[in-house]
């Protein structure tokens, strides 16, 4: 009995079903590009004549006091922009990073993460805002302009900054492993030289004050053009490799 048993062997456990990437990541790529442009269309539209410097902290408090609903759509926008980001970055993490070492990886992820974080934070700060500062204006106008420097300072020239200087790194980070375990197609790392660009122009600019070479601040309109083409053409290139690996094993 043992033999005849013996010789009808054991029957292997099935195998666990195939996680595939599927298409939330190119799904959260669109929604952050498309979400950071309304963010800026919605606030565009309530620069209008004599409210359109917005480093000018007596025109800002004064359109808050007549329009403020488009600067706060605009921190939604943000704040939406923000979380399909973090998604996509970890959707570009489980996909492209299989052949990749852990540490490094986790570092990549980690500048990505840190760029959605700080985008999430200007989105915030822009959603509360107008409310805000028109409270404190109505108790001191002088206190309201300094309440609207704090926003510009903290929110704008701060956390939307540094979102973009960390969307950047994890865009090199991203080329550079990706192009070394050839996970990427040759298109990707050639369109990643634009969100490089934001991190290397104002490197520039600082070396050429540093050197009496004030000739280098002229290249400020490609650092801005890097900023508004070049992040948006890079994550909709990545989102259409990531559809085309929607059905390949992820993690």
């Amino acid at each position: 009995m043992s033999d005849e048993m013996s010789g009808q062997g054991v029957q292997p456990p099935p195998a666990p079903p195939v996680r595939r990437a599927g298409v939330a990541g190119p799904i959260s790529a669109v929604l952050f590009t498309v979400a950071g442009l309304a963010a800026f269309l919605l606030e565009s539209s309530a620069r209008t004549a004599g409210y359109d410097d917005g480093d000018n902290p007596a025109q800002s408090v004064a359109m808050f006091a007549v329009n403020p609903t488009p600067y706060s759509l605009s921190g939604l926008a943000l704040t939406v922009a923000a979380l399909a980001l973090l998604m996509f970055v970890l959707a570009v993490s489980e996909t492209l990073f299989r052949r990749v070492r852990p540490l490094y990886a986790a570092f990549v992820t980690g500048t990505g993460a840190i760029a959605a974080a700080f985008l999430f934070l200007g989105g915030v700060i822009r959603l509360q805002a107008p409310g805000t500062v028109t409270h404190i204006a109505g108790l001191d106008r002088e206190w309201g302009l300094s309440a609207y420097l704090a926003v510009q300072m903290s929110g704008t020239q701060g956390a939307l900054s540094a979102a973009i200087f960390a969307f950047a790194l994890w865009a090199v980070g991203v080329c550079v492993l990706a192009g070394r375990s050839r996970a990427v197609p040759v298109v990707v790392l050639v369109i990643g030289v634009l969100p490089a660009l934001v991190l290397l122009v104002p490197l520039l600019a600082l070396l050429g004050r540093v050197t009496g070479s004030p000739a280098l601040d002229a290249a400020y309109p490609v650092y801005l053009a890097a900023i508004f083409g070049g992040i948006p053409l890079f994550a909709l290139t990545l989102a259409g490799v990531l559809l085309r690996m929607r059905n390949s094993p992820a993690g």
